[in-house]
């Protein structure tokens, strides 16, 4: 016991398992009406599959975001792009996200400092993006 810091292993009940539900894709669009901190562990629960997006339009591409850390101490409109300047942060339900690494769609995952040199120079402090 003291090998496992205190710890006593036991076997499973298995007359108390469950299966878990499948993971859907549709499980990985980005609701920024949620939490920063959720949206944080939602991101990094779903990289690589089914991978989490979100649109910067209504009816656009999705952006896949593959890594982005959450600033609680941060606040706005659920959606509103408040950043974009080497880093892309949007306000989301309670604080914000700071989305740090993308994939944009049919291209490599690359640091969102890159994409905002590139595809992303129309996302502008201010933005709204759709956020059901």
């Amino acid at each position: 016991a003291a090998k496992h810091g205190g710890l006593e292993p036991r076997p499973q009940d298995n007359a108390r398992a469950s299966f878990a539900p499948l993971i859907e894709k549709s499980a990985g669009r980005i609701e920024l009406t949620r939490p920063a901190e959720v949206l944080e562990r939602q991101i990094r629960a779903l990289n690589p599959w089914p991978s989490t997006w979100i649109e910067l339009s209504e009816g656009s591409e999705p952006l896949k975001l593959i890594s982005a850390v959450a600033r609680p101490e941060i606040s706005g409109t659920p959606g509103q792009v408040l950043d974009t300047k080497n880093t892309l942060l949007i306000a989301t339900g309670s604080g914000a996200l700071e989305i740090r690494e993308v994939q944009p769609p049919g291209k490599k995952p690359m640091p969102v400092a890159d994409y905002l040199r590139g595809g992303g120079r129309s996302l502008t402090i201010g933005t709204q993006l759709p956020h059901r």
